[in-house]
């Protein structure tokens, strides 16, 4: 799989997002998501997410839950805006060769301002890159920008 969406212990996170997808050689196609459509994503866990004028919510009260792509892509950029709430732990996998990624085999862009661990904190790549700048994204619609080439 190489693009999911996951929150744990989320009351609320909001998502726009803009897909530049770049196949073989070029940036050739641009994907709004404009539904859910089962034959596109799925989800695994507890919880629940919605979309409304492309704006992705997931809320849940516990445990994990993933919203993942059913499609591959090779080289791509990624634009999503977030706005987290203060306790969401949320972020965005790519790169992952199984179902339900984990940090360690799928790098894992963070959005969890409050972390434990402040060098996973929101921009972190999960246990592989620090954030470079350190940037407060409760409560405010932040953009990533993620490039995935080779």
């Amino acid at each position: 799989m190489d693009f999911s969406l996951t929150r744990s212990r989320m009351n609320l996170f909001l998502v726009s997002m803009l897909f530049s997808l770049m196949g073989c050689s070029s940036f050739n196609r641009t994907t709004n998501i404009t539904n859910l459509d089962s034959s596109q994503w799925y989800q695994i866990g507890e919880g629940s997410w919605t979309i409304n004028d492309q704006i992705i919510t997931g809320s849940s009260l516990e445990g994990e839950a993933y919203l993942m792509s059913r499609n591959k892509y090779d080289d791509f950029l990624l634009t999503l805006e977030f706005k987290p709430d203060s306790i969401v732990n949320s972020g965005i996998y790519v790169r992952c060769s199984d179902t339900i990624g984990s940090a360690e085999e799928c790098h894992e862009i963070n959005i969890w301002d409050n972390h434990p661990n402040q060098a996973n904190r929101t921009g972190a790549i999960v246990s592989k890159k620090e954030p470079s700048h350190i940037l407060n994204t409760i409560d405010k619609w932040n953009t990533y920008e993620i490039r995935c080439l080779g």
